[in-house]
């Protein structure tokens, strides 16, 4: 359980992650 656990939030972080830098690289390009 523990360890499913760890996983959905590594996957949770990569995506919060993806989303923060994606968000950085819109507001540049306008």
């Amino acid at each position: 359980m523990r360890f499913h656990v760890d996983n959905a939030r590594r996957k949770l972080g990569a995506v919060n992650r993806a989303q923060a830098v994606a968000r950085l690289v819109n507001q540049r390009l306008l």
